[in-house]
């Protein structure tokens, strides 16, 4: 089945709008039915092939009862609610198969790992596409009844924000100065804190209605607190034995997931730590330094030793803080990506050029070999997590879709620091892609070698300085047009061809002001005599020119 008109109801609101979103993103023609839409529910309902009901808990049940009369027989009726029982009983009077709905996450988290609870009330024709929808986004779907959703969703959700909530407000009845809270924490316990948080940050009718709506609630949240008085109790008397019983009770029941939550905590905690740890000052850069990319053993690294094998090099956290070094003169030279071969330009080096007062030096081309590396030589289809920056994954996509398609990526801030985490924090299961060197250093098993897509991969890097370069073969430049008009791009180029000088690269991108504003980077090759005719006749023109530099 594929509908040819799917509606939301509620479609203003935010899991309306995300789901809105999503659907078109996949093709589908969306309607949106909400308070102020002249578009209402029931025409909605009459239309559409799927209509999802997207209202707060509180107003499902009386959406659902309008609408139940008009929905088209044989079209599928749904809700996003995280109760399903009386939504689902209050669907099923009317014409539509009907499947509950619960996507088990906000409308600010994207769908890929995201797991969506079906509940298959009536018919079976919908169930295929609804599943194939939310895989199409990289979702998980969970099929259960009505009743057992909400038995899991009282423990999963209900219980984990009874908690939260209660621990938030006891801290605030013990009047500890949040800030002394915050200073005397180490990571595990900061950690826990950011999650209790992170639902205090969100809508208090949201989590209200999840906490009252729940038939089951008070089933758990009684025995919550009767394990709690249980714990107080043997706390009061100092029952160690009695503590050491409950305790391994509860380690018991989690089994073989102990070992588990320890690791993934574990790398949870290090990278926190390393958010919110105070930083000592890092050693200042020297004037004989060359500013790269860091850290070590990155491809940067590389290519800065590529071009000054004896530098002293100062690694910097991004590539704006290398153009700032430059610029500030605490360093002779940078080294920085500015193209990826079959992927184009890097933005923010073209962004940095065009408004610094900074010139291209020399170009370093650097073949690229990426390779998958891990503690030690485990089997692809055990690995469960990817490390690296995001650039090298997308570089290697068709091997990671082919080999490691269950695999969760973590992104991290550079090749080198995905491989330090594999190490530092003994994730066995784990693989970073990077620089073999690197890995080399970091007694990393390299399990495969050069599993990019393009095989015969490259980066093209540049050195920046502050002296304009007016020798070499190779001219950069930069420009933008005042005024638009029309054949204002073509006196550029006839500039350039009636002076038979060859364009290597012209590419544009959005100035980000307005709609239609472009700048224009442009790579040429030509002898110095019609270089410097090009340049003279390009400044008289209507445009904002940047000469970047003259290099090799």
């Amino acid at each position: 089945m594929e509908p040819n008109l799917i509606g939301i109801i509620g479609g203003n609101g935010k899991m309306g709008k995300f789901f809105t979103r999503y659907l078109e993103s996949l093709n589908y023609k969306v309607i949106i039915s909400d308070i102020k839409t002249q578009l209402t529910n029931i025409e909605l309902a009459k239309q559409s092939d799927v209509v999802i009901v997207s209202v707060p808990i509180s107003k499902t049940l009386d959406v659902i009862k309008e609408i139940t009369p008009h929905t088209k027989k044989g079209s599928l009726l749904t809700d996003l609610t995280s109760i399903k029982s009386e939504p689902v009983k209050e669907m099923l009077k009317s014409k539509s198969e009907v499947i509950g709905c619960h996507p088990i996450f906000g409308p600010f988290s994207g769908i890929k790992n995201q797991v969506v609870v079906l509940c298959p009330a009536r018919g079976k024709k919908w169930l295929p596409w609804f599943k194939k929808t939310i895989k199409k986004g990289g979702g998980i779907t969970k099929i259960v009844t009505p009743e057992e959703h909400d038995k899991l969703m009282a423990v999963i959700q209900v219980l984990t924000h009874f908690s939260d909530i209660s621990l938030a407000y006891a801290l605030k009845e013990l009047n500890i100065p949040l800030k002394k809270f915050l200073e005397f924490q180490s990571p595990p316990y900061r950690l826990k804190l950011d999650m209790v948080g992170r639902i205090l940050a969100q809508d208090p009718d949201l989590y209200g209605s999840i906490l009252f709506s729940n038939p089951d609630r008070l089933k758990v949240i009684d025995t919550y607190i009767n394990t709690q008085k249980l714990l107080r109790k043997i706390a009061k008397k100092k029952e160690k034995k009695k503590f050491i019983t409950f305790f391994n009770s509860g380690a018991k029941y989690l089994g073989k997931f102990k070992d588990t939550a320890m690791r993934e905590s574990n790398f949870l905690v290090n990278t926190l730590n390393e958010l919110v740890k105070i930083h000592t000052p890092k050693q200042k850069p020297q004037k004989t330094d060359i500013a790269v990319l860091g850290p070590a053993n990155t491809f940067s690294d590389e290519a800065a030793k590529k071009y000054e094998p004896q530098s002293n090099r100062y690694y910097c956290q991004n590539i704006s803080e290398v153009f700032e070094k430059v610029r500030n003169n605490e360093v002779k030279a940078g080294v920085v990506p500015i193209e990826v071969k079959g992927q184009g330009s890097i933005r923010v080096t073209i962004d940095e050029l065009f408004h610094s007062s900074l010139y291209i030096k020399k170009q370093i081309i650097l073949p690229i070999n990426h390779c998958l590396v891990a503690l030690s030589n485990i089997r692809l289809n055990k690995v469960r997590y990817i490390l690296s920056k995001e650039q090298p994954i997308n570089q290697c996509s068709h091997f990671i879709n082919k080999y490691l398609p269950n695999a969760k990526t973590i992104y991290t801030t550079s090749t080198a620091e995905g491989m330090k985490k594999i190490v530092r924090e003994n994730i066995s299961d784990a693989v970073g892609i990077g620089n073999k060197n690197c890995a080399s250093q970091m007694k990393l098993a390299i399990l495969k070698e050069n599993i990019g897509n393009e095989k015969n991969n490259s980066t093209r890097f540049i050195v920046i300085n502050k002296e304009r370069q007016g020798e070499g073969d190779i001219t950069s430049i930069m420009f933008y047009f005042y005024k638009d008009q029309p054949g204002s791009l073509y006196q550029i180029l006839k500039i350039f061809a009636d002076l038979n000088i060859n364009l290597s690269k012209l590419e544009t991108f959005a100035t980000g002001k307005e709609f239609g504003e472009y700048m224009f980077y442009i790579d040429f090759k030509g002898l110095k005599e019609s270089k410097e005719k090009a340049l003279k006749k390009l400044e008289k023109l209507n445009i904002k020119l940047k000469f970047l530099g003259s290099y090799n």
